[in-house]
Order: structure tokens, then sequence, then C-alpha cells
């Protein structure tokens, strides 16, 4: 970090008491407080002195105020580190190689003192030492401060504070975030891969930082605590891809579900490698939280609009290693009987979100024929034939603005499909479409079997290869009057499936 500046991203806000609200509201939910703390720092001058004081009191009672921890002479560094910049505040201390857990008595326990520590050297073993994250800044002539504040809400968050000229990064954690040991040490890894991010500067969308910390629980540990975030996806897909808001409590944690952006980067482009690879090049490009998902993925090497569409195919049954513990996507509509027609509706999609039209399976047999057309933006567009789990075969096309745009699945009948469309251009505005599907060369279905099975519970193992379990070759097509033919393990225009990923 070099300037203060790079803290500057949001609109200063009037004084607005209701800020104290929106802070008990983020307060009111377990998890990561960055988003809060991100936009109270760029309002805080021009809140009223009681607000501030009022906050304060909620988020750091420690402190005189939050953000400001008055005049210091800060010691220069020692050969080794062995203190915090700050030195120590609180009543109790316990420190190692890399941190500095601080708190006061009556606060914590000794023990989830020391527990803390392993989960933060479990954070630093895996993120640091085997995936190959940047040291956190400062880290070799300070310790990071860890501060315990005394609070009644399971949350915790990750700054920066200047330190004789650099910006060093310390995690400051709500007392009552120790009531449940999973998700205490799913948050210590979670605000350490923050530290670690600011080391890469702050060119990447807000949403990422959310996303990627996310994600990196995944890697340090095999509890469920993560899967509960990807629901602010599921739940609103048709939320912009690039949307962050500490207001909206939807698009608040919208951010935290779209790890499934670096989960798919992870399990289908490459490792987890690529994510590092994302904030490496990010640490290069210039602005301020304006690096999106497009600028990194191409930056790395990622054929951006192809990824784009395998994506949204994956995530229409979350095709991915922890399938289980994933809830699925929402569907704007359901398809019963063909023909059929719709249009957008309350939810309609942002920039590069999506809406899901499910059209159910053994609704006839025969040639899939939908057409959609697209307003106000260019469109990303999918037909999904899927299972239970898995993504069976895809047909794709580019819709122009306002242009009709047909897509065609051969031989449906005995599977699941899913509808995709997402408006390509970058905004939070929804744009509007129409869509038709229908039969063409089709048979008529057998009127003795009204049996319905939305979810084709009992795939009876077609899709899987019974002796290997491998996923099979996904076929593609290019859009109006594609066939959906076999591509030889080759995905969405040339790009190259890498499969999916076994720890």
């Amino acid at each position: 970090m070099t300037s203060v500046a790079l803290l500057g991203l949001l609109p200063v806000a009037a004084a607005n008491p209701q800020r104290l609200a929106d802070v008990h509201d983020a307060l009111g939910h377990e998890g990561c407080l960055n988003p809060t703390i991100h936009q109270l720092h760029q309002e805080w001058e021009s809140l009223d002195a009681g607000t501030r004081a009022d906050i304060t009191r909620l988020l750091r009672p420690s402190r005189a105020d939050l953000f400001d921890r008055g005049p210091q002479a800060a010691p220069p560094p020692p050969p080794l580190a062995e203190d915090t910049c700050w030195g120590n505040d609180y009543d109790n201390e316990l420190k190692n190689e890399h941190f500095a857990i601080q708190w006061n008595d009556g606060d914590i326990s000794e023990s989830d003192a020391q527990k803390l520590m392993a989960w933060l050297e479990d954070g630093w073993r895996v993120q640091v030492e085997e995936l190959g994250w940047r040291d956190p800044d400062g880290i070799n002539s300070y310790l990071m401060p860890i501060m315990i504040e005394r609070g009644n809400y399971p949350s915790a968050y990750t700054y920066v504070e200047n330190c004789r000229g650099n910006w060093l990064p310390y995690i400051v954690i709500q007392s009552s975030s120790f009531y449940d040991d999973e998700w205490a040490a799913s948050m210590a890894v979670h605000e350490f891969n923050h530290a670690l991010q600011f080391a890469y500067g702050f060119a990447t969308e807000f949403w990422y930082a959310e996303a990627t910390a996310i994600w990196m629980e995944t890697q340090v540990y095999e509890f469920r605590d993560w899967t509960t975030y990807i629901r602010g996806y599921s739940d609103n897909p048709h939320i912009a891809m690039s949307a962050s808001s500490q207001q909206d409590q939807d698009v608040f944690w919208h951010m935290y579900g779209m790890a499934v952006w670096p989960i798919y980067l992870d399990e289908y482009q490459g490792g987890p490698d690529i994510v590092r690879q994302t904030w490496e090049v990010a640490a290069s490009m210039s602005g301020t939280y304006t690096a999106g998902a497009e600028d990194v993925t191409t930056e790395v090497g990622i054929d951006f609009d192809a990824a784009y569409l395998d994506f949204i195919a994956r995530v229409s049954v979350m095709d991915f290693e922890n399938h289980d513990m994933m809830p699925r996507v929402a569907a704007s509509d359901t398809v019963s009987s063909l023909p059929a027609e719709g249009e957008s509706g309350a939810d309609a999609p942002e920039g590069r979100g999506q809406n899901f039209i499910k059209i159910k399976d053994d609704l006839g047999k025969g040639d899939l024929k939908v057409t959609v057309t697209g307003e106000d933006a260019n469109w990303a567009l999918v037909l999904a034939e899927v299972d239970t789990e898995s993504v069976l075969r895809v047909v794709t096309a580019k819709g122009q603005e306002g242009e009709p745009t047909e897509l065609i699945l051969t031989d449906y009948g005995d599977e699941t499909v899913y509808l995709i469309v997402s408006p390509l251009k970058d905004s939070d505005t929804p744009r509007d479409y129409q869509w038709r599907a229908e039969l063409i060369d089709a048979d008529a279905p057998d009127p003795e079997d009204d049996t319905e099975d939305d979810n084709n519970d009992d795939p009876a193992d077609e899709g899987k290869n019974p002796e290997n379990g491998e996923d099979p070759e996904l076929t593609t097509g290019c859009g109006c009057n594609s066939q959906g033919a076999p591509v030889g393990g080759l995905l969405l225009a040339g790009l190259a499936v890498l499969g999916r990923r076994r720890r």
C-alpha cells in the first residue's frame, strides 16, 4: 500500500445515524465484516461524533475511535519480528513467530487463544507455504496483531493501519466468535486470507475479496460452514457478478456466494494456482477496486468468454467436487409442457447475473429449439442438459441486442435441461428478454407416462463411466441450428476441459 487514498472507493455519505443501524444489521449475521469496515472508513469523517462513538463501542470498545489510534511513535523494527508495530494495549498476549493474539481479561480464555493460534497457523501453512501466497505486508519486521474485542455477535474483520509509512494488516475478532470451533476456525483462515490479499494491492473488484476468502476456507479445512454462504449466490443468481454493497443484504451475501467463481477456476481452469495468479496479475494493475473477473482471468491466459459460458452451465446443478454440500440455484421459471414461452420477471438478470429456466424431462421426444430475444445488451445463452449433479451436454450462443437467437439441443427427452440467460453488459441494471421453447421433429409423449421426475433423482449411472467414475465428455454446439455434436474433450469453442480435481 502506498497511500491511504487507495482506501477511498465509495462516495462519502452525508452524516447519517442510520449507519449505526446498518452496523447492527451487519453484526446480526455471522461472518466477515470487511464490507462494513470498508464503507465505514470512507464515511467516517462525514458521520456525526455520536454515531462514530456508538459504532466504535460496537466494533472496537477498547479504543476511543474505530480508525484513530492517536499519536504514537512507532518503535523501529527489531532484527527479527518480536512484537507488533503498535505494541499491546490489552491485558493478555499470546505470541508465536507470526502472530500476536491480544485480549482483555474475561473476554476469551487462554485455551481459546491457543486454539485461535493453531487455526491461524493452519492458515499460514496452507495459504503461504503450500499455495504460495505472498507473506503479509510487514511480517518480516513485526508480528501481525490479532485483537479480540468484547462483543455479542460472532464476526471479524481485517484491515490495514499505517506503521512507519507502510500499511500493515491486522485482524479484529468479536469475543463471541468462539462459540463453535469449526465456525471460528473457518473465520480465522478466511480473515487471514484477507490479510494476504492486502499484499496484492487494491485493484480487484471488492466482491472478489470475499469470494476468494470463502474459497480459501475450502482449501484449509473440510468443514461445511462455507457452504451456507454459497446461498448468497444460489438464492439470487440474477444479481450482477460484480455487485457489492453493505446496505443491500441480498447483494452483501451475494459477494460471499460468488465463491462459486474461484471454485470454478480452481476445479476447471487449472487448480488453486490459477486463483492465486489472478491476484498476482491484479497487483500490477492500476486503478482501485476496478479490475473485474474478465480482466484478471484474461491476464492469466484464460479465454474468459468461453470460461464464463462453461461456468454458468456448471452452476446450474453445482457441478463441483462438493456438489452435495452446495445449495442449488433458484430457477426463475419452470417449463412443465411444450411449447412454452415467457419473459424476464421481477428478478431479471443484471450484468453477468443469470436466470435459470428449468425445462423438465419427458415433455416429449425430439430436438429442443429455444429462441431468446434479449434487450439492451448482448447475451450469453446456454442450453445445459443435466442429471442431478453433472452437466451432460451444452449448446451455447451469443445473442445480439434485440435480435432473436436460436439454440437447438438434439435428442431431448430423457434429462432435465436448463436455459440460462445472462446479459454481458457489466452493470447492475436489470435486462429484459423473451424466450420460447418448442420441440421440432418431435415424437409425442407417451400419454400413459405421467410420472414427474423433476430432478432426475435416479440417473442410474447415466452420464458416468461405471468402471472408473469419470465424467463423460461434454458436448457442445455454437447456437443457431447447432446439433450438440461431440468434440473430443473440448468444451465451448475450444476451451480445454480440465477434469474435475479430486483431492
